[in-house]
């Protein structure tokens, strides 16, 4: 293969010692890429920015994950920004799997035709995370590092599994590492075009880090776990090749991939609401767990000896939150429980922005679904308070405006704040109810 860059690559096994731990880098998510060089004349050419223009290719680049690339002859002239300091800094990037995002208007070899349909804009300035628009997986993946790195007494980041296509289920988790406290799962992005879900996970993730020593104590005590992307594969997907893109990436045999990871739990699995035909928008997959994914989260639930005390998955669009069960029409022992929990969260919605969420269970407020994560953590994972929300906007569907996410994240958040205190606070009078029928009992 030919040298993709003007400037030499040279190859080392010992990349990772030769760089600053502080120090910010960009992947290139697609394998299949070409570089293009731009005139400065060019009407494309962005003075301001530092962008570099892509199209897609048959060949992929000469760079692998076990035999990473970085070029020393451009240290000197490799712009990034130090986290710390938010200063600029004349930084080395390392490739660890994919070429590397040139500096701004890079001049490579290979220079083809390009049309403004066919391009991709990639910025490679700092990757900063920000709720003004929506990013994709490596922005949130490197922001949650960034939480770590910055606030490393409260929170870390782990690896839970491994999308079929390879990448990373990264969790966040935030703690002040009381041994009493109860946990909380908050995951998102399970429906790959909910875009609004992932946002407001960070959204949330990044105002508890920011302000977790001032924050009231029915949040404090709690360990926090964020899952802001459960479906890595079809998230990126629905931003490199179909925005609706609903289900995860793997193929099962036919002409059709992906499965529906809202639909692979054990509990009430293969019932209505889901389908077995694999062009289905609710393919459940060919049996309960059949998918990586899926998989991750249960091993995490049920059998990593933490004890969840609140399952809070986000989705989009309708403005509900729902409680078990989706898969059939009885009500769940705790009904009474959960509604007032729902509607205590959606009471403080409305106090926030003034939208107005409806409550209740899925086959009320909206359809019947089996197979779902929100009814297997609370039915055989056996965790007490489940909810699932279902964000902004009816008018705008899948497809929010990057303006209101933001506030989206605040109603959000205010509706989790409500919730925890709701926890604690039953919690507290159930306990107190149950002294008092002792006293009664043992009284002569």
């Amino acid at each position: 293969m030919s040298t993709m860059c003007e400037y030499p690559l040279k190859r080392t096994q010992n990349y990772p010692s030769l760089i600053n731990n502080k120090m910010r880098y960009y992947i290139i998510e697609e394998p299949d890429i070409h570089y293009e060089s731009i005139d400065e004349e060019d009407e494309n050419y962005d003075n301001s920015a530092q962008n570099v223009i892509l199209n897609e290719i048959e060949e992929e680049p000469d760079a692998y994950e076990n035999s990473p690339c970085y070029s020393e002859s451009i240290v000197e002239s490799y712009p990034i920004y130090d986290e710390n300091d938010r200063q600029r800094s004349e930084k080395i990037v390392v490739i660890p799997r994919k070429l590397l995002v040139p500096i701004r208007n890079q001049r490579f070899l290979s220079k083809g035709n390009f049309s403004l349909d066919k391009k991709m804009l990639l910025l490679s300035g700092p990757c900063h995370m920000n709720w003004n628009d929506y990013h994709r997986l490596s922005v949130i993946h490197a922001f949650m590092d960034n939480l770590e790195q910055d606030f490393p007494s409260v929170c870390t980041t782990v690896t839970i599994g491994h999308s079929l296509e390879g990448r990373e289920l990264k969790v966040l988790k935030i703690s002040n590492s009381d041994a009493s406290n109860a946990s909380v799962w908050l995951d998102a992005g399970i429906h790959a075009r909910e875009w609004i879900a992932p946002a407001v996970a960070t959204y949330i993730a990044d105002h508890l880090a920011r302000n977790f020593n001032n924050l009231p104590q029915s949040v404090t005590n709690k360990d926090w776990y964020f899952l802001p992307v459960f479906n890595p594969d079809g998230y990126e997907y629905s931003h490199t090749k179909e925005r609706m893109w609903r289900k995860n990436r793997a193929w099962h045999g036919g002409q059709c991939v992906g499965v529906d990871l809202n639909r692979n739990f054990s509990y009430g699995w293969g019932g209505k609401g889901s389908s077995d035909i694999p062009t289905n928008a609710f393919y459940r997959g060919p049996e309960p767990f059949s998918e990586p994914e899926s998989c991750a989260v249960r091993d995490v639930l049920l059998n990593s000896g933490i004890r969840f005390k609140i399952y809070i998955t986000l989705h989009s669009y309708g403005q509900v939150i729902i409680f078990p069960f989706a898969f059939r029409d009885e009500l769940c022992p705790d009904y009474v429980r959960l509604l007032e929990g729902a509607t205590a969260m959606s009471k403080a919605i409305y106090e926030t922005t003034g939208n107005t969420y409806k409550v209740g269970i899925s086959r009320d407020v909206m359809y019947g679904a089996a197979g779902t994560s929100n009814d297997w953590s609370y039915g055989a994972a056996e965790i007490p308070y489940c909810y699932l929300i279902e964000l902004r906007s009816k008018q705008h569907k899948f497809k929010l405006p990057r303006q209101e996410i933001e506030e989206t994240g605040k109603e959000i958040l205010s509706c989790v704040k409500t919730l925890m205190e709701f926890v604690d606070n039953y919690t507290e009078s159930k306990i107190g109810e149950e002294k008092s029928e002792e006293e009664i009992t043992i009284s002569p």
